[in-house]
Parts: structure tokens; C-alpha cells; sequence
């Protein structure tokens, strides 16, 4: 190895070689990268990241996570920020109205955070909130049917049995039109635990005491254990009916557009068409609406035709505690089923976040665009954006170049794929428009509907109510591919299948994953990686079956789509026997299934973010990382995405991944995606070179 080359003494790459070189594996030097890569890089980490008691999972995104919420927490407990030293600083640019307005949002944002702190006044309320909201519901079971009822929940944003929400028209995305499934809000999470004779139990137990505790109605203990009871077997019986997360994901499955009548009828128990109404706006009339698994609505109606009222009206008054049980403190009420909770994520069971971080979830929640304005101006720069942005058009070209070379695939689909990747839309940072979270006037107009007071709980309402509305108000407007789905200071990005579109907020850019003054063999390893990922959910076996402007059409040829089919089911078999522990002496294997379209994003994603980094290399020199000169920049690159996936994780937490999760565990990531990786296996001179699996 070429010991002489020049090294990278920015900031950021001291503390990046720091960073990786603590993450090694104290004898990383013993073991094979060809088979114990995850060791190697992530070994270290896990000795130095513990879990805090309310964690499930610790993971390199949640650290970054963990170092953005300390930016915001400061930005919350602290004073408008009149002055900074950032050069992008944003009130240096408004004028004296506007810093005004500015200010008058960050107080609103700020009373919102404090409200949700004052523990003293939330639990002097205990569970009064919640019974204000049973009372409600209750008063709508005087009309001895559940119309009223469910009207009434879809008010409050709550969805039991079957979610009637508003979304782009699968075959036209620019129009917005109703949608009829099946929730996903089963009360353990999912149906696999009501297999669970054990857990069924202590389910039944613990909803017992919240109800007997919380609900006013003057009932014995014993009468509300029967309830219990009942209420459990009518979940068991939906759960068993529900489709599978599989089959949940797939837009294709069952689809089926009808009038409103004609989907009322099939469970009239629901009342949807009244559920409806009572939520669209009241200038438009509603004629068609879109049902995935009309089955399902049928088998849940038949279910729901054999269930006494009585039973029915006590599953609604438990939705609404599942729904907002989190936003009250009353530990005699509730504190066996946040233990239950704890003990189906694999936390300790009497943990819980320390408030501030709840608190400044809840906020990222309701006021999410004007917390994320000060957090871009902390941490986020145009030279970051210009940067993001070049690197994924970088990756796109490489798009390009694959489906141009790639033999199986038909010249009518290579080209209706290479448009996909041209028209897609690319979001980097935060929003400009829809709001604009620069400008303090258009987040004023933004939130201009919601009155933030010094409650929680009315706050918590206010907000829910105004999200339910704006939602439904898109029925008369056109689809706003404008709108963002995450806010700025989020780790995490995202492809959007009905917009054609990726977004990466300014959260996910930040060190160690990206940051401008770092070698690009770590930005490509880390962010290109990520953003490769994104645009290969464009390709994924649910996101090929829509077309350049996100139209539910099938693009591809028979002999093309069967080609496909036959190398995305390697990876169904390839994940399917890789296994995690889940307890003593015992593990799980993954459902290949269930994760197959994250899994091939991660390969593909990973192989286009190499051939970008490879492409720009020739054009620069890149410097060494101190310390790490045994590794090659090409090592490099894949020690930059390993470390993205390290990760530590109790049983308990496995297992609940496994069950409700698309994602594979960080250590099959690194494993799976490596094991299909050819220029991995080249870079550390692995025996075998062949990739296990490949799509492109």
C-alpha cells in the first residue's frame, strides 16, 4: 500500500477517521471481509452504543438523529435567534415585517414545545382528555348504529377496521380521489401475535384495567373483563382476515374502482358513504372511490353482522384510548399497557422517552416546517444542496447507462425506463414552496388555521383536526406535487411511486453520512448509497408497475417482466434464509418476501452509487481518511456503507422487526447487500466475485 499519499485534515475528515476507525473491530485485522464485513466495521460501535431504556434498536441513523434532536432541542429551549454566525443565518435577509413574522412563529412553535413540557398541568388532567373524548363517542351510540360513530372518529383521525383517506388516483396521480383498505392499526401491531395464546391473554387483561380505570360507565370489574374477552375475539377475527403486510404493499392486489354506494354496501356496518360526507369538502360530490381488497371489506362485514352492538361500541371507546392514550399521563390507568407496548418493541418495560424528546417529536409533528426552517439554519447550506443534488444526478446517469446494457431487458421498456429516471422529480433539503420554509409568511399562512394555547391535549386535537381537513380538501384540487411527506430535520428519505419523485431532507445530510468536505468515496458510499437506494424503488417490484409520471400502467413486455420476476425472486430466497436472534436460543428468519423491494434497492441503489463514485474519481483526487491507509478508497467506500447499517438491537426488538417491518435488520443489510455486490467482492479480493443475486 502506497503509504505517501496525501491525506484529508479538514474538521470533518478528522473526525470521520476518528469515527471509523472506533467503529472497527478491535481484531477487525483477523477477520475475512468476505464473510464477516458487519463484524469488522460495526464491531466497535456496538461495544461504545448502549441502548437507552426506552429503545428497541440503536442504530447509525438513530445517533444522527440523536445529534439533530440535540440541534433542535437547543433551537426550542432557547431564544429567538436574533444573531448567528452561520452565513446562510436567514433573518439576514428579511426585512423588518417579516423578521416580526419570523419571530412570531418561532413563539408559537416554542409555546407549542412548552405546553407539551409542563408535566404538572398534563397530569393534573390525568385521563380527563380522554373521557371528554369517550363522552363524545359515546353520545353517538344513542343512534343504535355505528354511522354517527365512525363520522365522528374520522374526525379525530382514527381508523379502526378500514382506513377512508384521500390519495392520488392510482391510474390518473394528479387527481385526488377516496380510498377504502384495510388498517393497518391492528391493537398488537400484527396479526401474528393473536397466534399468541399467552399474549392474547395479557392483552385481554391489560385492556380490562385501562377500560374499567379510564371509561366513566359504571361497570363491574368483571363486566368489563368480559368485555375484554369479546373485544379481543372480534380483533382476532379481523386480524385473521386482515392481508398480510405482503400482500398490503402490493398496489397491484385487488384493486377495484366503484361508486360510493356500491362500496357502502359491501359492509354497511361502516357506513362509509356517511363517513364520507361528513368529511369531504361541501362543494364536492363524491361518485367513485378506490377499494383495495373489496374481500376483505366483505369478510369483515360478515364478521361484524355477528357482533353485538354492545361489543362494536366498546372496540370504538378503545381505539380512541390506543389513539391518544400517549398524550396523557395517568400511570393507574395506563401503566400495564405501556408495559405491554414496551414489551412487544423490546424495551425495558418500564421505560420511557425522557419528555424533552417527546415533546420535540410532537412539535416536529405539528408545527414540523417551522422548527424545520431554523433547523436548516443551523446545519444545512446551499453548498450542501448543490452538492446532494450533484451526486444524484451523477447516480441517475449511471441509470441510464445500465438499462441501455443491461440484455434482457426489451428496447420498448429500456426506453420507457430511461424516461422514468429523466422525469423524476428530485427534492433536496427542505420545501421552497408548499410552504416555503424560508419565508415567514408563507409558514404563517401555512398554520394559519391552528391556534396553538398553553394545552397539550387541545393543541395535540387542534392539530389533528386541521391535518384531517387539509387532507380531505385536496378532493377538489388538483394533486400538489409540491407537498413534502417528511420534514427538513428528518433522517430518513423516501421514493414516492405515485409522484415519480425522491426526496432527501437536510436531516439525512449531515456527517458522517454526507458533508462537503469529505472524500467522495465517503459520500458515495454513504449518501450515494442512499440516494441510489431511493431511485431504485423506482424499479422495485412495486414500483415498476408505475410509469414516468406515476401512473398505475404496466410498461413492461411479457418476455422482459418474466425475465424480472425470475432475478427478483432470487432475493426472496436469498433473505428468506438469513435469521436473526429473537430470544434464548432462538431465532427468526426473514420474510423475503415481505422485504424483497427494500433488498433489491439496496443492491442496485449501492451498484449505481459505485459506478457514479467511479466516474467522478477520474476526474479529481481524493485524499486518504488519517489512520486508514490500509484501506483503499475502494475498501473505503464500503466501510462508508457498512457503517451506515450498524446497528444493536434487542431480541424482543428483532422479532417485532421481523413480524411489522419491510426493512431487514442492519446486519442482514450489510450481509445480503455485500453478498450481491461484484465490486465488494473485487475490492477485497473475495474468492467468489459473482454477485449471489442481480437485477441490473
Amino acid at each position: 500500500m502506497d503509504i505517501t499519499r496525501a491525506l484529508c485534515l479538514t474538521p470533518a475528515c478528522l473526525r470521520l477517521a476518528s469515527d471509523f476507525a472506533s467503529n472497527l473491530s478491535p481484531n477487525h485485522a483477523q477477520l475475512d471481509a468476505c464473510t464477516d464485513f458487519e463484524e469488522i466495521v460495526c464491531g466497535g460501535w456496538k461495544q461504545s452504543h448502549d441502548l437507552r431504556p426506552d429503545q428497541g434498536q440503536v442504530s447509525r441513523f438513530s445517533v444522527v438523529s440523536d445529534a439533530g434532536d440535540d440541534t433542535l432541542r437547543a433551537i426550542l429551549e432557547g431564544p429567538y435567534p436574533g444573531e448567528s454566525s452561520h452565513s446562510h443565518f436567514l433573518p439576514r435577509s428579511l426585512d423588518a415585517t417579516a423578521v416580526s413574522i419570523d419571530q412570531a412563529n418561532f413563539e408559537d412553535m416554542q409555546r407549542a414545545y412548552n405546553a407539551c413540557m409542563d408535566v404538572t398541568a398534563i397530569s393534573n388532567l390525568g385521563a380527563k382528555p380522554i373521557v371528554d373524548l369517550l363522552d363524545h363517542l359515546s353520545e353517538t351510540f344513542a343512534s343504535h348504529n355505528l354511522s354517527d360513530s365512525f363520522a365522528y372518529l374520522g374526525q379525530l383521525g382514527i381508523s379502526p377496521i378500514v382506513i377512508v383517506h384521500v390519495d392520488s388516483d392510482p391510474k390518473d396521480p394528479d387527481v385526488q380521489i377516496v380510498h377504502i383498505s384495510p388498517s393497518t392499526g391492528i391493537g398488537l401491531g400484527s396479526k401474528d401475535y393473536y397466534k399468541k395464546a399467552s399474549l392474547l391473554a395479557e392483552y385481554q387483561h391489560t385492556m380490562a384495567h385501562v377500560l374499567k380505570t379510564i371509561h366513566p360507565m359504571n361497570m363491574s370489574s368483571g363486566d368489563w373483563a368480559e368485555e375484554a374477552v369479546t373485544v379481543v375475539q372480534l380483533e382476532t377475527r379481523i386480524a385473521n382476515v386482515t392481508p398480510d403486510l405482503v400482500d398490503l404493499r402490493d398496489v397491484e392486489h385487488s384493486i377495484d374502482r366503484m361508486t360510493v354506494q356500491e362500496a357502502s354496501r359491501m359492509i354497511p356496518q361502516l357506513s362509509v358513504d356517511r363517513t364520507i360526507s361528513s368529511l369531504a369538502p361541501a362543494n364536492h360530490a363524491t361518485a367513485d372511490v378506490i377499494v383495495q381488497f373489496p374481500t376483505f371489506l366483505r369478510d369483515v362485514s360478515a364478521i361484524l353482522s355477528e357482533t353485538p352492538l354492545e361489543t362494536l361500541q366498546v372496540y370504538l371507546l378503545w381505539k380512541v384510548i390506543q389513539a391518544f392514550e400517549n398524550y396523557i399521563i395517568a400511570p393507574e390507568a395506563l401503566k400495564p399497557y405501556q408495559r405491554l407496548k414496551n414489551k412487544l418493541r423490546g424495551r425495558e418495560p418500564d421505560s420511557a422517552a425522557e419528555r424533552w424528546r417527546r415533546c420535540l417529536s410532537q412539535v416536529d409533528g405539528d408545527l414540523g416546517w417551522i422548527l424545520s426552517r431554523f433547523f436548516i439554519d443551523n446545519t444545512f447550506s446551499a453548498r450542501d444542496r448543490n452538492l446532494g443534488n450533484q451526486i444524484i444526478a451523477n447516480i441517475r446517469n449511471v441509470y441510464f447507462d445500465k438499462f441501455s446494457a443491461v440484455a434482457w431487458m426489451e428496447k420498448v421498456v429500456k426506453k420507457a425506463a430511461a424516461e422514468k429516471v429523466r422525469e423524476m422529480e428530485q427534492k433536496i433539503g427542505y420545501p421552497s414552496e408548499a410552504p416555503n420554509i424560508t419565508d415567514p409568511v408563507s409558514l404563517r399562512d401555512y398554520y394559519a388555521d391552528i391556534t396553538i394555547s398553553d394545552s397539550y391535549f387541545v393543541n395535540m386535537i387542534a392539530v389533528v383536526k386541521w391535518g384531517v381537513k387539509q387532507r380531505w380538501l385536496q378532493l377538489s384540487k388538483p394533486t400538489d406535487r409540491k407537498r413534502w411527506a417528511m420534514t427538513a430535520s428528518t433522517v430518513n428519505a423516501y421514493y414516492d411511486l405515485g409522484l415519480n419523485e425522491i426526496v432527501f431532507p437536510a436531516g439525512i445530510m449531515q456527517p458522517p453520512i454526507f458533508h462537503g468536505d469529505l472524500p467522495s468515496y465517503v459520500n458515495y458510499g454513504g449518501f450515494g448509497a442512499i440516494a441510489g437506494h431511493e431511485i431504485s424503488h423506482g424499479f422495485d417490484v412495486h414500483g415498476r408497475m408505475f410509469d414516468s409520471r406515476g401512473r398505475n400502467l404496466d410498461w413492461w413486455t411479457n418476455a422482459t417482466s418474466e425475465e424480472y420476476n425470475r432475478r427478483a425472486g432470487c432475493f426472496v430466497d436469498q433473505y428468506s434464509n438469513f435469521t436473526v436472534p429473537v430470544g434464548k436460543n432462538k431465532t427468526a428468519h426473514i420474510n423475503g418476501k415481505q422485504t424483497q423491494g427494500e433488498n433489491i434497492a439496496d443492491a442496485a441503489g449501492l451498484d449505481a452509487a459505485f459506478a457514479a463514485w467511479q466516474r467522478v474519481r477520474n476526474g479529481q483526487q481524493d485524499l486518504d481518511l488519517p489512520g486508514l491507509n490500509n484501506f483503499s478508497h475502494e475498501q473505503l467506500f464500503f466501510v462508508a456503507f457498512g457503517n451506515l447499517w450498524c446497528m444493536k438491537a434487542t431480541p424482543g426488538s428483532l422479532q417485532n422487526q421481523v413480524l411489522t417491518g419491510v426493512h431487514s435488520p442492519g446486519s442482514v443489510r450489510i450481509k445480503g447487500t455485500l453478498m450481491n455486490s461484484r465490486q465488494f467482492r473485487d475490492a477485497f479480493s473475495c474468492p467468489t466475485r459473482d454477485p449471489t443475486c442481480e437485477l441490473w
